[in-house]
Order: structure tokens, then sequence, then C-alpha cells
């Protein structure tokens, strides 16, 4: 009895033993992340985030006594510390990565990983957006095209060229069509561009489609306003750095996208100018500083603008338009300008369409609204009045 004892005794000494080494280890880990993280310079912005990083808060009496939310130096320092916190991004990664692949869970966070492609569900139609986005388009109708050619296309959400076998959840696209087409067939001619897209045309990690992919639906869309389309366009390789706006949202480990760009004889004639500061400024078809950025997609007409212009000396017509668009447009509408002696592109989520006729001459000009259905069905605070 008295061995047992001794025997049990030393199992007790040895368990507090590891336990004290697994505190004492756990404590320098602790300490070690700490000393790192207060070396380390902090960081300003997450380029897989696409956000800025909370900074190190404000200490004064003020803060420190705050209560919760307002302006409390606590609630602040929780926010720094989560965001530079040590090698953080690996750590989003692993537990990405554990997730999908150790758990098998579908979804991170609404993020989904289907066909080698990053996506994100919209499986629910919004009817105040669909009624917003029905709304301004019938304002711009009634006030401005009177006798305009008007046309409308909707760009289906990547989702809907998955395979239905995936399981990921999509959004009903047949039933967006029916709701707009109810509601614009009346003044604008529908442009069907589901057959000319697949899930390959859109980017592997973020939510647009490929420029260099877009021939075919170009020429989809300009031989259904009438336009001869005949041009002949070279791919030229941008970066395969591009970080979609849904690899830093998923953040799992797959390679970054390839960003390429098509050119054209014709855009050699191109001017771009936009008009967002209140004076005209010079601007490219595309913008490669925009490579390495926050956003590479921004090279096309660099990223979003409230009103843009191109005029083309050498165009195949003398005819102009007028592009009502969101960051889908972008990419396409370089391939347009061999058509148009110009083109106006006008983003209604950064002017109002009641102030249009200050600036745009609508006169005897083609009218293409053209929206993906993601910001069509997501209209609500974001077209203005």
């Amino acid at each position: 009895m008295v061995e047992n004892m001794v025997k049990m005794n030393e199992t007790n000494t040895t368990e507090k033993w590891r336990d004290y080494c697994n505190v004492i280890l756990f404590g320098m880990v602790l300490v070690g992340f700490l000393i790192i993280g207060l070396l380390s310079p902090d960081k300003e912005i997450s380029d897989t985030e696409r956000r800025l990083l909370h900074s190190f808060p404000e200490l004064n009496m003020h803060t420190i006594f705050a209560d919760k939310g307002q302006d409390s130096f606590m609630d602040g320092f929780e926010e720094y510390a989560v965001d530079q916190f040590p090698y953080r991004e690996a750590f989003r990664t692993a537990h990405s990565a554990f997730s999908l692949y150790g758990i098998g869970r579908k979804e991170i966070n609404d993020i989904y990983y289907a066909e080698g492609h990053i996506l994100k569900t919209f499986m629910s139609i919004h009817p105040d957006s669909v009624s917003r986005s029905l709304d301004r388009m019938q304002y711009i109708k009634k006030r401005y095209l009177q006798d305009n050619q008007v046309f409308f296309a909707m760009i289906p959400d990547k989702n809907y060229y998955l395979e239905k076998q995936t399981e990921v959840p999509y959004l009903d696209y047949e039933k967006l069509k029916k709701l707009f087409r109810e509601q614009t067939d009346e003044y604008a001619e529908f442009i069907d561009l589901r057959a000319e897209l697949s899930l390959n045309d859109y980017y592997k990690t973020d939510t647009h489609w490929r420029q260099e992919r877009l021939e075919q639906t170009a020429e989809k869309i300009m031989l259904a306003m009438g336009n001869q389309f005949d041009f002949q366009f070279r791919e030229e390789f941008v970066t395969d750095r591009f970080k979609g706006v849904y690899y830093g949202q998923g953040s799992l480990p797959v390679k970054q996208d390839t960003l390429s760009c098509l050119t054209a004889d014709y855009m050699e004639d191109c001017i771009v100018t936009c008009y967002d500061s209140g004076k005209a400024e010079l601007f490219s078809l595309y913008d490669f500083t925009k490579a390495e950025g926050m956003d590479s997609y921004e090279i096309f007409l660099s990223g979003p603008r409230a009103l843009m212009t191109i005029d083309n000396s050498s165009a195949t017509s003398d005819k102009e338009l007028i592009l009502f668009r969101d960051s889908f447009g972008s990419s396409i509408a370089p391939l347009f300008a061999g058509c148009y002696k110009k083109i106006t592109l006008i983003d209604i989520r950064y002017i109002s369409p009641s102030i249009l006729d200050r600036f745009v001459n609508f006169e005897n000009a083609d009218v293409l609204f053209l929206y993906s259905a993601q910001v069509l069905n997501n209209s609500e605070g974001q077209f203005l009045d």
C-alpha cells in the first residue's frame, strides 16, 4: 500500500510538472507573440481584405474612462490587436483551409469554393432593391430618353454557371430576369448574355468577368444594337498577382488570378476624359499603374468613376453611345469603342440621375443599361436619387 502511495505521489508530481511546463510553454508563446507584435511595424492596409487596418487607439483620460462603444480605448485596442496580430494572414488561411478540408464545411462566411472558383452566395431576390433599380431606369427613360434606341443587358453572377451538383446556393436568375423584363420591355430591347458566357469567363477569385474572354459577348451586344463588329484584338498580359474581392474574404489557399487585357489598333486613337473632379481630366483605357494596387481590376478605365467619355476618331460610325453601367462596364466599354465615335459612361452609384442633363447630351444617342445581376439585386443604398 505504501508502495502504491509512493507511485501515486510520483505520478501526481509528474503530472504537476507536465502542467507547469505546459503553462510555461503557453506563456512563452504568448510573450513571444507579444514581443513580435511590439517589434513589428503596424500595417496600414490589408491587401487581401481590401480595407484599412485599425491603428493603435488614442490614449488619454477621455478614452480610458469612456463607456464601451464611445471612443473607448479598450474597444479600440481590441480591434487594433486583432488587426495587427503577428502572422494574422497565415492564421486566417490555416483556419479557412482546416474548415474547408479538415472538417468538411461547405462555406466560410458565405464564401464557397467550387470548381476552382471562390464564390459568394446570392440566394434571395430582394424586392426593394429590384424596385429601386427599376425605378431609376424608368426615371432616366422618362426624363431623358424620348426618341432614343434603348437596350438592356443583365450580367449573370458566376454562380449561375456552376454545375448544380456542387450544392452551392445560387440566385434564381430566371425569376430575376422575368421581373426586369416585365417592367422594361416596353421601352428597352433585352439582350440575353447567358449563352455567350461560362464559368471560365469570370476570375476565379473575383466577381468580375475576364476582359480577354469577352469578344463574343461584346459582339453579341454590338450586333443586337445594329453595329458591325469586326476587329482584331490582341491579348496583353498584365499581372499574375490579381487578388480578387473574394480572395481576402475567404482567405483560402488558392492561386492568385492572372489578369490580361485586349488591345486593338483603333484604341490608339481613343481619348478618355473623366469629369469626376469637376473639370475635364485625361485618363487612359488601361491604367497599368493600378496592376499592383489593392484592386488590379481598376486598370480598366481607372476603376469606379461617375462620368467618363471615350472619343474615337477612327470609329466605324459617327454614332454615340450612352452606357449606364457598374464596374463590369469598365472592362467591356473599350471593346465597344471601335463602333462609336463617342461613348459616355455613367455610373449612377456616384452621380445623381437628376443632374445628368447638365453634363450629357442624350440626343440621337444609342442607350445601353448594362448591369450585373448582383448590383440590380442589391441597389438599395447604391443608386442615387
